[in-house]
């Protein structure tokens, strides 16, 4: 068993070049999100009435302000009108 990490920066400065990946991917995921929902010419204000929810936590998921649960990005997801497929590969395989 391995030993835990004190905090969640050491398992960063751990993992460098899987940090940075995971960030630029995360990045690009939420641009990818906002563009779909602009491209479905719906408004924050209008994504928040079909998931029930305030203009501003769109706004604030879309700036990056709050993080959110797999559950919420679903219900995100189904207001726009998109899915989305993960991947999973260890961390060897980056180049």
């Amino acid at each position: 068993m391995s030993t835990p990490y004190k905090t969640y920066t050491d398992l960063l400065k751990s993992r460098p070049k899987l940090a940075r990946h995971l960030a630029s991917r995360e990045f690009d995921f939420r641009e990818s999100l906002v563009a779909a929902r602009k491209a479905s010419g719906l408004s924050q204000a209008d994504v928040a009435t079909r998931i029930g929810g305030s203009q501003r936590w769109v706004a604030d998921f879309e700036n990056y302000r709050v993080n959110i649960s797999l559950s919420e990005l679903r219900n995100y997801c189904l207001a726009v009108g998109i899915f989305w497929n993960f991947e999973i590969h260890f961390e060897e395989e980056l180049s």
